[in-house]
C-alpha cells in the first residue's frame, strides 16, 4: 500500500500501509512498513505497537530515477512500541520489478 500521500489523503497518525522509520537501540536507525497496529492493555496502563515488515537498505539505486531502492525482507515482522516511531515522514513507493523505491526529494517543490 501506498503512504497516506500517495493515498490522496492527509494523516497526522500512522496507519497500516505506511513507512516508518525507527529506533531499535538507542543508536540504530531502521525503516519498515506498518502490517497492523494493535493495542495491549495491562491493568490500567494501555500500549499501542505496530507490527512491521522491516526494510533494509541495498546501497543501490534506480538507473533512470536516481532513487535508492530498498528491499522488504517479507519472512521477517518486528513488533515496535509508538515511542520508537521517528517522527519522519517518509514517502516510499513499491515498483513492480525493482523493489521499494526512497523518494528523498523535497515533493512539496516538485
Amino acid at each position: 500500500m501506498a503512504s497516506p500521500q500517495a493515498r490522496g489523503r492527509q494523516s497526522e497518525g500512522i496507519c497500516t500501509g505506511d513507512y516508518v522509520q525507527f529506533k531499535r537501540d538507542t543508536t540504530t536507525i531502521r525503516f519498515g512498513r506498518v502490517d497492523h497496529i494493535f493495542v495491549f492493555d495491562n491493568f490500567n496502563d494501555r500500549h499501542i505497537f505496530l507490527v512491521l515488515t522491516p526494510i533494509k537498505r541495498t546501497g543501490t539505486r534506480h538507473h533512470i530515477l536516481d532513487l535508492e531502492v530498498m528491499e522488504e525482507e517479507e519472512e521477517q515482522a518486528v513488533i515496535i512500541g509508538v515511542p520508537a516511531v521517528c517522527p519522519t515522514r517518509l514517502y516510499m513507493v513499491p515498483v513492480q520489478g525493482v523493489g521499494t523505491v526512497w523518494v528523498d526529494w523535497d515533493v512539496h517543490l516538485l
